[in-house]
């Protein structure tokens, strides 16, 4: 079990960027992740069939994000008809799902994006071995809530379920909730996520110090004075 497990968290690790969807990648960042997933060797085991399938939906979330709408379509009809664990899972058809949804945000059709996504109808495996899968999809329903500006919405799906598996949104939710708060004019809340984030980030990678910095710009608007 521990080889698949490491074998596991290695897959994860090809395709980080599927997972984090906070942090921009480029397009060579793309591409690397690409080829990186589509040459890693799945260890045998108990869980290899459906960590298979995982590396598939990385595999069709990379081409979308890559703008290869080919691929990615062939990707999510593949997932359409997969069954993936017990009788009843709609993990394989969920992730086609978020597949298409990637490919409509990068074209622009955020509301058909939003309408794909909502679709999901998230039949998941009770193993906690498979909540990683959350965590990246509210996040991006959250997002696509919020570019359209239905921030009352979008600012469930920020804070709902918040658990230890998805440690990596912790960050990136206070960003959000701080820019809701602060179009809504609740200056307190709004800096209180704020200094939430710039302290949970202080020591960030260089891609994501635009983020940081920004906010540390706002954070010093809203503590000079009321909106």
């Amino acid at each position: 079990m521990g080889d698949e497990y490491g074998g596991f968290l290695g897959l994860l690790h090809a395709g980080f960027s599927t997972l984090t969807l906070f942090a921009p990648a480029g397009r060579e960042q793309i591409m690397a992740e690409r080829e990186a997933v589509a040459a890693f060797v799945v260890p045998p085991g108990r869980f290899a069939a459906e960590n298979r399938y995982v590396q598939l939906d990385m595999r069709g979330q990379l081409a979308a994000q890559a703008g290869e709408v080919a691929e990615a379509e062939r990707v999510a009809a593949e997932l359409d008809r997969a069954v993936i664990g017990r009788p009843g899972s709609t993990l394989g058809p969920d992730w086609a799902l978020a597949i298409r949804a990637t490919l409509l945000r990068r074209a622009g059709s955020l509301e058909d994006a939003l309408s794909s996504l909502e679709k999901m109808r998230g039949r998941l495996y009770s193993d906690q071995a498979w909540t990683f899968a959350l965590p990246h999809l509210r996040w991006a329903r959250a997002e696509l809530l919020f570019l359209l500006g239905r921030h009352d919405e979008a600012e469930r799906f920020y804070l709902t379920d918040q658990r230890d598996d998805d440690g990596y949104y912790i960050a990136p939710r206070m960003r959000r909730l701080g820019q809701i708060e602060e179009k809504r004019g609740n200056r307190e809340k709004a800096i209180a996520y704020y200094t939430r984030f710039v302290e949970y980030w202080s020591d960030c990678d260089p891609e994501l110090r635009p983020q940081v910095d920004e906010a540390r710009g706002r954070l010093a608007a809203l503590q000079a004075g009321p909106l």
